[in-house]
């Protein structure tokens, strides 16, 4: 007997995969009899022998020292599930489907990360959509070491095959609270996604105190310039008036 498995764990939408065939082993492989993958419920010839009726999708590579055959199905999609592949070698054939689950397949979002929050005054504002993901994320979400995953919410809505997932945080942040960067970490099942890195986090709070101090220093400075003015005048209206006086 024959069969083929899917190489890679996990598989990654849009990136190319790899189906192993595993062939007899004997000393006839393996080029003995004529090598097939055959696609689709009505077994169309996608390779034979090494060669491509489709080189834009398929293609094969034989690896005799191990006695297998290697289906590439280039640029993976929603198209290659739950379609029959079906490995053939003269009169031993293999037939099975790529079913979606969540341990063997993921879909990254096409999201340009990461993104900036919404700040106003004390409150951060975070929201972003995954129109398509698989499977959906789990998130947390951190201000320096102060852990606010309480304050994130995640939506997955499943779209056929997919998910749309739409992750919000709303935070208020005080000035105790704040000592470090704000980050959002998703993870879709291996990948890990930055979702927010926000260096700039306590930037408001920190960035005020020096500018309150400095216009505090700027008021005491005007007042005892205007109190050493004033006092001045009186020394010179006081000098004069003496000095009149003292000329009779």
């Amino acid at each position: 007997n024959i069969e083929w498995y899917l190489k890679e764990r996990p598989a990654v939408f849009g990136e190319d995969i790899h189906l192993v065939c595993k062939l007899p082993n004997e000393t006839t492989c393996c080029d003995f009899y004529n090598r097939k993958w055959n696609v689709g419920t009505d077994s169309k010839v996608a390779v034979m022998n090494g060669l491509s009726l489709n080189k834009t999708k398929f293609s094969e590579e034989l690896n005799k020292i191990d006695h297998e055959s290697i289906l590439t199905i280039k640029s993976f999609d929603e198209g290659d599930l739950n379609k029959p592949f079906q490995c053939v070698y003269g009169f031993f054939k293999y037939k099975s489907t790529l079913q979606l689950d969540n341990t063997r397949f993921e879909y990254h979002p096409d999201v340009n990360l990461p993104i900036e929050p919404e700040i106003d005054g004390n409150n951060f504002t975070v929201k972003v959509v995954f129109e398509k993901v698989f499977p959906f994320p789990s998130c947390r979400a951190v201000v320096g070491l102060k852990n606010i995953s309480s304050s994130l919410n995640i939506s997955n809505k499943r779209k056929t095959l997919f998910y749309q997932s739409i992750i919000t945080l709303n935070y208020a942040k005080s000035e105790e609270g704040c000592k470090g960067s704000l980050q959002v970490i998703c993870k879709v099942g291996q990948k890990v996604l930055k979702v927010v890195d926000y260096k700039k986090a306590c930037s408001n709070t920190q960035d005020h105190q020096p500018s309150s101090l400095s216009t505090g220093s700027i008021a005491v400075i005007v007042v005892f310039s205007t109190i050493g003015i004033i006092c001045l005048i009186a020394l010179v209206v006081c000098v004069r008036k003496l000095c009149g006086e003292s000329t009779y």
